[in-house]
């Protein structure tokens, strides 16, 4: 998916907006909820510096460059969860892209979408079940013509089933065979990119509470 969405991504034009909407219901019938060190964490953030990290990685793939600032409001509104469980943010990128995320494991309701928008179309990914039943992951893309109709003039969307732990088991395999130099071009996050991820989190959380204060990045 990471290749195809960089390849549809130059035929939207300059990208203009990033929008995320994550609901996560992390009920007590939950498996992740009975891990003892997620349910009572010993850090502040609860389930955002566990599961959220993932979402804003993908964040930064599709909007292709980094997070420099953001406001966010935060709040706890399940009681069995460590606070904050729900977060809504305004995010300002490298490349002049503005974002809105909107994160919460507090609902009962499942919804993954994340799209970017530029000044000639639009790249989408959202979580659902294909015709045969399948979980996974459709990206759509739609190319559209500036001075035209609104309707897109070429639309394509793919879909991706669920592998996510079998593919991260083979990229590491991967990399673990390689040679040194082959190393860098696997397609896998490193280490600091997943720091930026715990950072942007980390960044939302310090702003909403200190009342959506706008908070620099830097990594």
């Amino acid at each position: 998916m990471r290749v195809w969405v960089r390849a549809s991504g130059g035929q939207i034009g300059t990208p203009v907006l990033l929008e995320l909407a994550v609901h996560s219901p992390m009920n007590k019938e939950n498996k992740y909820y009975h891990t003892e060190w997620r349910r009572e964490p010993s850090w502040r953030g609860g389930f955002f510096q566990d599961g959220a990290v993932h979402f804003v990685a993908a964040m930064r793939m599709l909007a292709g460059s980094d997070p420099v600032a953001v406001t966010a409001s935060t709040s706890h509104r399940a009681p069995h969860l460590p606070g904050p469980d729900t977060l809504a943010a305004v995010v300002w990128f490298e490349s002049g892209v503005q974002g809105v995320v909107n994160i919460s494991f507090a609902v009962p309701n499942r919804k993954f979408e994340l799209s970017i928008t530029g000044t000639a179309g639009k790249v989408q990914v959202v979580r659902g079940v294909d015709g045969e039943g399948r979980h996974g992951y459709a990206v759509h893309h739609a190319t559209y013509e500036p001075e035209a109709d609104i309707k897109a003039i070429e639309s394509t969307s793919v879909v991706h089933p669920f592998a996510g732990v079998p593919s991260e088991f083979a990229a590491f395999a991967t990399a673990v065979a390689a040679e040194p130099e082959e190393r860098a071009n696997v397609d896998a996050n490193g280490a600091e990119e997943a720091l930026m991820d715990l950072a942007f989190i980390e960044a939302c959380i310090q702003s909403g509470d200190n009342g959506g204060q706008v908070v620099q990045l830097s990594y």
